[in-house]
């Protein structure tokens, strides 16, 4: 039991250290939880998101900023910093159709950010007591689902103004991982 724990934390520092891709959705564009400071040696978690775009480079506040990606055998490039989470950022997942961004936080909080207007802030969801470590959306975006250090599973309705629909409880440990079937008919979630 101790070493599955271990397992999942260890995955989640590294996933953020090694500048992982969380997802690569509508338009070409990848949304990252980056961080490019070191402190001792060590990279460090982010509490931001920075959305990359594949193609060429591009300059950034008179800065290159271009990540390799090799697993797509192109250059992410940063098109946007989207900044107003007061801790470290965990989880972000796209609307279906692009939008919408929706970003989980050690804050407690989940951000939906409008893509369409250049990631302005469009709400702040609360309800959860403890870091939010996983965010889904349906396969029609109707629902958001979120995961929690809280040992609670939230689900939102994102087609009424992101009301709070229901609260899922069972874990009884921190609950890292959200995921919705294809049909979005099922939702499954996992916990350490």
């Amino acid at each position: 039991s101790n070493t599955f724990v271990t397992i999942i934390f260890i995955s989640a520092c590294v996933s953020s250290a090694q500048l992982m891709r969380h997802e690569l959705a509508h338009n070409n564009k990848l949304v990252a939880n980056r961080n490019r400071n070191r402190i001792d040696g060590h990279h460090t978690l982010t509490q931001r998101v920075e959305v990359e775009e594949v193609g060429s480079s591009a300059t950034i506040s008179g800065k290159q900023r271009t990540v390799e990606d090799e697993t797509i055998g192109k250059d992410l490039v940063l098109t946007n910093t989207l900044l107003g989470h007061t801790a470290w950022v965990m989880s972000v997942a796209y609307n279906t159709a692009g939008t919408q961004l929706a970003s989980g936080s050690w804050d407690n909080t989940i951000k939906i950010w409008d893509m369409s207007k250049g990631g302005e802030l469009l709400q702040t969801l609360t309800g959860h007591t403890e870091a939010v470590n996983s965010v889904v959306y349906n396969e029609d975006s109707t629902h958001l689902a979120s995961g929690s250090a809280d040992r609670t599973i939230k689900i939102w309705d994102m087609s009424n103004g992101g009301e709070l629909l229901q609260t899922l409880t069972g874990h009884t440990g921190y609950v890292y991982s959200v995921a919705y079937n294809t049909d979005g008919s099922h939702l499954a979630s996992g916990s350490a």
